[in-house]
Order: structure tokens, then C-alpha cells, then sequence
């Protein structure tokens, strides 16, 4: 498997740990991509805002392949709030959950209706 796609297997499984470690297995290939490392990032960044709300501080530090205080400055640009030793990222659509509004309830009166009709339907 070439370097290429075992990154891209990687970064579409979200093993993103393991990307870093293998990346770091190949930095003299890897060097003669500029800002491919800062690109990386980026995308575990996203991918990480599309389905947590938090993790923690060792977690997302071990997502972003950054060290301690590399994280810090990290977090801050992209408005991430560190409490205690978690990471808390911004709500969006994707990571904050909210009820679906849909039709007005249905009563039960209908329902039974509708049951009653499919099993009529059914022993005929």
C-alpha cells in the first residue's frame, strides 16, 4: 500500500493517532510537502467539531499530533474553550443534537383507525 493511501485510510477511519505516528515514520517524505502537516490538522479538526461536543485535553492533543503547549494556541484559534482537562468545541448543526419539529401529534383515535383498518385488511 503506497504512503498516500495508507494517510487517506487513516484519515477517513479516523485514526488520527496513528496518522500522526506514521507520519512521524516518514517525515523526511512527508517535509517535502510544505504545510501538509498544518493541512492534516486542519481536516482531524474538523472532523473532530462535526461529531464532539468535548473530549479531553490528552485526547484532542493525541488527534491534532500536537505537543502540550502547541495545543493551546491550537484550541484558542479555533474557539476552544479548555476546563479542567477538557476540551470543550463550539456548537454547530452537526455536534449539537436538536429535536426534529415535524407534523402536529397524531391522536390515538387515528391510530387505532388505521391499526384497525390493517387488520381488517389482513384477515379478509
Amino acid at each position: 500500500m503506497s504512503l498516500v493511501q495508507r494517510f487517506g485510510t487513516l484519515m477517513e477511519g479516523g485514526r488520527f493517532e496513528e496518522f500522526w505516528a506514521d507520519m512521524a515514520k516518514t517525515a523526511d517524505v512527508v517535509s517535502m510537502v510544505p504545510g501538509f502537516a498544518n493541512q492534516m490538522r486542519e481536516v482531524c479538526a474538523a472532523s473532530m467539531e462535526q461529531v464532539m461536543q468535548s473530549t479531553s485535553r490528552a485526547d484532542a492533543q493525541a488527534c491534532l499530533g500536537l505537543s502540550n503547549a502547541q495545543c493551546t494556541e491550537f484550541f484558542s484559534k479555533r474557539s476552544w474553550k479548555v476546563e479542567g482537562n477538557m476540551v470543550k468545541l463550539p456548537r454547530n448543526e452537526h455536534n449539537y443534537p436538536v429535536a426534529p419539529t415535524g407534523p402536529a401529534a397524531i391522536s390515538v383515535d387515528k391510530v387505532t383507525t388505521v391499526m384497525n383498518s390493517m387488520f381488517q385488511g389482513i384477515a379478509a
